[in-house]
């Protein structure tokens, strides 16, 4: 696909600014805001086409998510582009957007909807990483590095991400600073693990679902684990962090 040089996989969560900043041309895209306020619009391919229009020509104004990518685009270190929404019609309308966006540029684009994400946190960070560990599967697969632009979406969702992103041994983490000022950061990929003595108790306690039998098994380290985040209220192990501690990587 990329001939000899190095082939860029840019995966991109993606929130609402892109709908937010049309919304303020209220003559124009009037119904931006109606759909940000929860309503479900019947776009016409007119509707469609002029807010395309309108993001190709201000990319960097209208979308902060093309915003923290431009130099990449522009430099030609984008080659497919996988955009995760939440599980919402505002969320996946703006990720269908960019994909327009790209598409007109010549960059293979996909929509991934990412079940429960934005309706229920744990279910959501579960598909997630999910979708996430696919795409730098397939990605490496044809032998392609693996970009993850943070930018947009909910931040306690970048905060796993970035971690996912660091299990994974994904090759760079960048995102665009809210001050204006500062132009796009790339995050250090760190070696990330979980510590050993975690990973045994976690996986002696996976479908563990009574509290007794599980402090049989682990005493007090059942309330360390759920202290740490890695258990629910109730003791449950996460069933993201299942996924996490089958090794990513």
């Amino acid at each position: 696909m990329c001939g000899s040089r190095v082939c860029w996989v840019h995966v991109v969560s993606v929130g609402t600014s892109v709908l937010r900043n049309l919304a303020k041309d209220a003559t124009r895209f009037g119904w931006c805001r109606e759909v940000l306020e929860g309503r479900e619009i019947a776009l016409t391919k007119g509707m469609v086409d002029e807010a395309v229009k309108a993001l190709l020509a201000n990319p960097r104004e209208l979308s902060a998510e093309l915003n923290a990518m431009y130099d990449y685009i522009e430099s030609g270190d984008v080659d497919e582009v996988y955009l995760l929404s939440t599980d919402t019609y505002e969320g996946e309308l703006a990720a269908k957007l960019l994909k327009e966006f790209f598409d007109s540029k010549g960059i293979d684009a996909y929509v991934i909807k990412v079940k429960y994400l934005g309706m229920d946190f744990d279910e959501g960070l579960l598909h997630l990483i999910d979708e996430v560990a696919k795409v730098v599967k397939e990605a490496r697969g044809k032998g392609c590095k693996v970009a993850l632009n943070l930018t947009g979406g909910f931040k306690p969702e970048s905060a796993f991400l970035y971690l996912a992103a660091c299990l994974l041994g994904i090759n760079k983490v960048y995102y665009i600073h809210e001050v204006k000022t500062i132009s796009k950061v790339e995050l250090p990929v760190l070696e990330v693990t979980i510590p050993t003595e975690y990973v045994k108790l976690l996986k002696e306690i996976e479908g563990v679902t009574s509290y007794i039998e599980l402090v049989k098994r682990v005493g007090l380290k059942a309330d360390e684990l759920r202290e740490k985040g890695l258990l629910t209220n109730d003791y449950r192990l996460r069933e993201f962090i299942k996924l996490l501690i089958k090794g990513l990587k």
